[in-house]
């Protein structure tokens, strides 16, 4: 080998032998290749046998070599890790359950993992480590019941650590297992005549809403339904509650002697996901169940029994962006174990379904987001919604037809003569001896063209009609007419002429042919 190369190999293996013993000592590799470079020179200060060759390649060979060895170097730099992809937690968040973290993605060598478990708030903030809690799963305490977890998982190497952190669950529920069992049977459904208010009757003046409880009294209703608005009633939190305008009504029944039936709808901002309306579910079912616990504990001492979960989500206008089944079957269950454990005595009403279509069409041959009555009992039976509902709710409208309408597509039909039917389902699945609460039924009486409206007269023979059939059904709960009284008086839309009474209070036809059947 010729001298310049054995000078050459000398000097690389000394470079890269002083290197490697700096490192692992723990110098900085900076410093690693500053040291064993001087340490180089000096070895090289020493005289040479052949001194003028070493000379003459002393220039080329340092300089080559401080190229190769800072490249060598840089190359072989070593960092802490660096997170890639957060950690995540697998399994359900219930009490009882166990989560497991997943460390994530991490770059560059990784030697460790260690694990903390945080306890935050109902959306995610508000961390805090829970005592002695480090490894990568954790059994979920009764004392995080609401709550929501996040997991930290920092990952080490010799040259350091680095922290990451988890997304979190949803918030802590307690365990479901089976329905809890009245300890008392629920209430004797109320009687046939029922109206329906909407949403209207929280927000009406005092002289208002009286005038309007004695007409309905007047008539013969015997319970009112009006919506229990979530979505006002907690519109600052989970915390705050407004309950004036819904103990005003509830007053006002009960001077009168006359029932309620609270729809439990629909969300406020904080419950739901951002850029969307009070229409969606909630994001967790949870904090649904717990303002059915609140909603049930609050008016339970004045008298009020009866609850529907939600209405109409069978449809997408009233369950966005599209109908889910599995979704109202979670929130049903969720509602149904807190309400039975804040009254015992209370009758839960699955939320009533709207008209949509037949069995398979629920748009006729045109896919929508809706799903016919029939198959969503059908689902919610399927999603385990068995023994947590008292009674099924339903809508059976049928105008500009009359009740007595034989056909598939006919949503009063479809209670007990489709094939399936509600009621078959109801038999198929030991709940026989449940009834079908129609908690709306009606038809307009004006609006655009073609809409389905019908004439004055015949609302009224279509009520006695009505009232008639239901009352001789053996499974039918209270018949409630949509609506009381008329929403407006504009023509464009047919939604304001559903009223047994007009805007003014006027009586329609309507009027006197309900009290003549109330007074029976």
């Amino acid at each position: 080998m010729s001298p310049f190369r054995r000078s050459h190999l000398h000097f690389r293996l000394v470079s890269l032998a002083f290197l490697a013993v700096l490192v692992a000592a723990g110098a900085s590799p900076a410093s690693a290749y500053r040291d064993g470079w001087h340490r180089y020179k000096g070895e090289r200060s020493k005289p040479s046998r052949n001194a003028s060759h070493a000379k003459r390649r002393s220039t080329p060979v340092q300089r080559s070599s401080t190229r190769e060895v800072w490249f060598l170097a840089s190359r072989q730099t070593p960092n802490a890790p660096a997170n890639s992809a957060l950690p995540t937690i697998a399994g359900d968040a219930v009490v009882g359950g166990t989560l497991t973290a997943g460390s994530g993605n991490w770059s560059g060598p990784t030697t460790s993992f260690a694990y903390a478990w945080l306890r935050c708030d109902a959306h995610g903030g508000a961390c805090a480590s829970i005592a002695a809690e480090s490894r990568a799963t954790h059994v979920v305490a009764s004392g995080e019941l609401g709550a929501t977890l996040r997991v930290t998982v920092t990952a080490g190497n010799r040259w350091g650590s680095t922290s990451a952190v988890s997304a979190a669950t949803a918030a802590v529920v307690a365990p479901v297992s089976a329905p809890p069992a009245p300890t008392t049977a629920p209430p004797a459904s109320p009687d046939l005549f029922g109206a329906a208010s909407g949403w209207r009757l929280p927000w009406m003046s005092q002289a208002d809403r009286d005038r309007y409880l004695d007409s309905e009294r007047a008539m013969g209703v015997r319970i009112v339904r009006f919506d229990v608005d979530w979505q006002s009633i907690q519109a600052d939190g989970p915390t705050s509650f407004n309950w004036a305008p819904f103990d005003a009504i509830v007053q006002g029944l009960n001077s009168r002697g006359m029932k309620a039936l609270g729809v439990i709808a629909y969300t406020p901002a904080w419950a739901r996901a951002a850029g969307t309306n009070d229409k969606f579910p909630p994001t967790n079912a949870s904090d649904y169940g717990n303002f059915c616990d609140a909603t049930a504990k609050h008016f339970a001492p004045m008298g009020v029994h009866y609850w529907e979960v939600w209405n109409e989500p069978n449809l997408s206008n009233f369950f966005q962006p599209a109908a889910d089944v599995a979704k109202y079957t979670e929130m049903l269950k969720a509602c149904y174990a807190k309400i039975k454990a804040a009254d015992r005595s209370a009758t839960v009403i699955s939320g009533g379904t709207a008209p949509a279509g037949t069995y398979n069409n629920p748009c006729g041959s045109s896919p929508c987001p809706n799903v016919n009555p029939v198959k969503f009992l059908e689902g919610i039976y399927a999603n385990g919604g068995k023994g947590y509902f008292d009674a099924v709710g339903h809508h059976p409208y049928s105008f500009p037809n009359p009740p007595s309408v034989t056909a598939d597509w006919h949503p009063w039909y479809q209670m007990y003569g489709t094939s399936p039917s509600l009621r078959s389902l109801m038999s198929a699945h030991g709940d026989a001896d449940k009834k079908i609460w129609a908690t709306e039924w009606g038809a307009p009486t004006d609006g655009p063209a073609n809409s389905g409206f019908v004439s004055e007269a015949v609302q009224a023979s279509q009520v006695t009609e009505a009232y008639k059939m239901f009352g001789s059904y053996s499974w039918a709960g209270p018949l409630f007419v949509h609506t009381f009284r008329d929403d407006g008086t504009a023509t464009t839309t047919r939604e304001n002429f559903f009223g047994l009474i007009r805007w003014d209070f006027s009586p329609k036809p309507a009027y006197a042919a309900y009290k003549a059947l109330a007074a029976g």
